[in-house]
């Protein structure tokens, strides 16, 4: 209410203070923008002068602001309170274009026996449900609904199933919008799933009739955490599993761990489909029956890696085949395939993300889905060798699931992520924290390089050369402070270490003795016109030439990073076919 474009001007403030204000004041793009949560309080609030059709200015009003604690942070000055406002809310949530919405300091109203919500407005004599053009000129009358109260104390509630139902009527998924449909209080209501035979004869005794519409088919996607080593469940052992009767991974075919349900809350059409439709019966005791939103419940089992849950998430491309199995498998028809220097026109055949066949014309007797291409190109997912995507510590700039969709994007479908992070990589530790990550939240095929620094040979020897890119060498100092330097160090490295070791070859001595040459001359603040001559071809080339010299020495397989002078193209032979070199490089 207070955006200066769409707030209740002249009540407003000087700036966009709805989500599309991220955008012009932080420089977020538009498309970056996936789900918008709308936090609302379960009453309403305003600082200053400005229309408040619910305003309360009596005790009640006086009640909430206290045990609100309703003051300005930094002024003290109190706050206006009132009733929640549901056509205000409505209009809050379109101009933000929220997705999900949660509720907060529900425990301010513990001592109501009854709650007033206003429902519409009446202006001039007309009833209406939403906010006016303009509301600063105009006489409002709001019309409130009375609900119960909840009258209990919720500040030692620690999962919403053990909510209050007058709570839980506050807010939920398809079965609140049915049961306020039933009971006569709306016109529409949105739900997930068809209204039941029991609920039709409800609503027929309160004189509605419902008339089911379906707009869109669902589809509900099971999830697990990544690290439990599930390829694929059936349609039995999800059953079994959300009903108890399997209790740990290893039953399934993942690791030894005890499983731990999270799914909707007690009012969701989702939950409430899968109890009536797979289960037959109710959820396991144990299972956590937690939100209404599913980021909040994606978020949890990301946490926990033993964790398993359940979401509706619009259409699902998955089929299954005869023994229950649930399956990815695409038949790509009619495309130009290019590959290995040649271009042909056929189908693909890609099942549990495979490859399984190449041909002019390609049968499949399973189940799935056709795509045809109708003459489009396709071709192989490329692969970027040195990527920076600044997680973790620098995750104001670039993040490991943003990156990865830029990539993928741009037809980069594995990436080998480069070690100067923050912390840089250079224990297992770490290193293990970002496939962590990765496993969470790239689209993209993963590995990352293991850093090297002139005291972590040991962490790097420890390195399994199957789980890593390679070994990262900064042979001259860069972003991240990963210098290695020590001769005795890159020794060690290049005679012991089994994996590839990737380069960034710039002699330190050399660079040095440039950068003080130069600060002689121009002071402190050295042109950055300066900078190639600081770091020269001569510092290149040195540098290269010890790499080189050492992997020759041990046997070692060397790839030197974005080569950039002429003369260091010298170093490196082209006799062999490229699959028995073990000396490479790149610009």
């Amino acid at each position: 209410m207070l955006d200066v474009d769409f707030g209740t001007y002249p009540f407003v403030t000087s700036s966009n203070t709805v989500t599309a204000g991220t955008c012009t004041g932080l420089g977020i793009a538009p498309t970056r923008i996936g789900n918008v949560i709308g936090i609302f309080k379960a009453y309403c609030t305003r600082v200053g002068s400005g229309p408040f059709p619910t305003e309360l200015n009596d005790e009640v009003g006086e009640f909430i602001r206290q045990e609100g604690h309703e003051f300005g942070a930094t002024t003290g000055r109190p706050r206006r309170t009132g009733w929640i406002d549901l056509p205000a809310l409505k209009y809050a949530i379109m101009v933000n274009g929220v997705t999900e919405l949660a509720m907060m300091k529900a425990d301010v109203l513990d001592k109501f026996e009854t709650i007033r919500a206003c429902t519409h407005y009446i202006i001039n004599g007309e009833k209406i449900d939403y906010l006016p053009f303009d509301i600063n000129d105009v006489e409002v009358t709001p019309v409130y609904e009375d609900v119960n109260g909840w009258n209990a104390d919720l500040t030692k509630l620690t999962d919403f199933s053990d909510a209050p139902q007058e709570l839980k009527d506050y807010g939920g998924g398809s079965g609140t919008g049915l049961q306020a449909l039933i009971e006569n209080q709306v016109d529409v209501a949105n739900s997930s799933r068809i209204i039941s035979d029991e609920e039709y004869e409800r609503a027929k005794n309160n004189g509605v009739t419902p008339v089911p519409v379906i707009v869109a088919m669902d589809a509900i996607a099971m999830i697990t955490n990544s690290r439990l080593g599930i390829d694929s469940l059936s349609v039995f052992e999800v059953r079994d599993i959300l009903s108890g009767k399997i209790t740990n991974w290893k039953e399934v075919g993942g690791i030894d761990t005890a499983i731990v349900v999270y799914g909707r809350d007690q009012s969701s059409g989702t939950r409430d489909y899968i109890r009536k439709n797979l289960l037959k019966s109710d959820f396991a005791s144990g299972s956590k029956a937690l939100t209404t939103s599913t980021e909040i419940i994606r978020q949890s089992v990301r946490r926990i890696e033993n964790e398993y849950q359940y979401f509706q998430r619009g259409i699902h491309r998955c089929v299954e085949n005869e023994n229950n199995e649930v399956m990815s498998s695409y038949l790509l028809k009619n495309a130009v395939i290019v590959n290995e220097g040649t271009r042909q026109e056929g189908d693909v055949y890609i099942k549990n993300g495979i490859i399984e066949r190449i041909g002019t014309t390609v049968s499949v007797e399973e189940n799935h889905e056709v795509i045809d291409l109708n003459g489009a190109y396709l071709l192989p997912g490329c692969i970027d060798d040195q990527v920076h995507f600044r997680e973790p510590g620098l995750t104001h700039k670039a993040t490991i699931a943003s990156e990865s969709r830029a990539a993928v994007a741009g037809g980069i479908t594995s990436f080998m992520e480069m070690p100067n992070t923050v912390p840089n990589a250079l224990t297992q530790e770490l290193l293990e924290e970002k496939y962590l990550r990765a496993s969470q939240t790239s689209i993209a095929n993963y590995s990352f390089f293991m850093g090297a620094s002139n005291d972590n040979i040991d962490e790097v020897l420890k390195t399994n050369p199957e789980n890593v890119c390679g070994v990262k060498v900064f042979m001259g100092s860069s972003t991240g402070n990963m210098l290695v330097d020590s001769e005795e160090t890159l020794t060690n490295l290049f005679s012991s270490v089994p994996m590839l070791i990737a380069t960034h070859c710039e002699d330190e001595v050399t660079i040095r003795a440039n950068a003080a040459h130069y600060r002689s001359i121009y002071g402190e603040e050295v042109p950055v016109e300066m900078h190639p001559l600081i770091r020269s071809a001569e510092a290149c080339y040195k540098s290269s030439s010890l790499a080189v010299e050492l992997a020759k020495k041990h046997g070692a397989r060397l790839h030197i990073l974005h080569i950039s002078t002429e003369k260091e193209l010298s170093l490196f032979e082209n006799t062999l076919p490229l699959e028995q070199k073990k000396i490479t490089a790149e610009a």
